[in-house]
């Protein structure tokens, strides 16, 4: 795949996000599905990969709590450590100058050295600054919002943004 077509799949979706803006993510393909088959042709390799990635997390994500339990709780009787929440699997960061936006690599916890627990810590970290960081945002907005919401907590932030500004 060539620059040029990577920029113009990236262009196309910006295209579709600028059109479509707040929509959802199943929409967002349809519009792109209807108006560009030929750029998602060119492209059908590495969104089928891409795709089957994102899919692959999501099970990682969401394995049985019991397989996890069961994991979690060999490791630290092994290591004389209360039983603690743990994931059987661990992400291993493949730039650590990119850790919220990069690849990952998984390991099951045992193949895993102390170095890639380390590099998965970060990760882990620099995820939960993010997230309080988002948070912490979201409830400056949010309060900022509701000095224009005169008690109407189910306003949109849409209406609550052209009161701020006086329309």
């Amino acid at each position: 795949m060539t620059i040029t077509q990577l920029q113009t799949l990236e262009a196309v979706i910006d295209e579709a996000l600028d059109s479509l803006r707040g929509g959802r993510c199943c929409e967002v393909v349809a519009w792109i599905r209807e108006r560009y088959p030929g750029i998602l042709a060119e492209h059908i390799t590495e969104l089928a990969d891409e795709g089957l990635e994102a899919r692959v997390r999501r099970r990682r994500k969401v394995r049985s709590p019991i397989e996890e339990t069961k994991a979690s709780r060999n490791l630290c009787f092994d290591f004389s450590l209360p039983e603690l929440q743990l994931d059987s699997e661990i992400s291993i960061p493949r730039d650590l100058d990119d850790l919220l936006f990069g690849r990952s690599d998984w390991k099951e916890a045992d193949d895993a050295t102390l170095r890639e627990i380390d590099s998965h810590i970060l990760l882990l970290e620099a995820q939960a600054r993010a997230n309080l960081a988002k948070a912490d945002n979201w409830r400056r907005v949010r309060q900022a919002a509701a000095r224009y919401a005169n008690g109407n907590f189910d306003l949109k932030l849409g209406e609550l943004r052209r009161r701020a500004r006086g329309l």
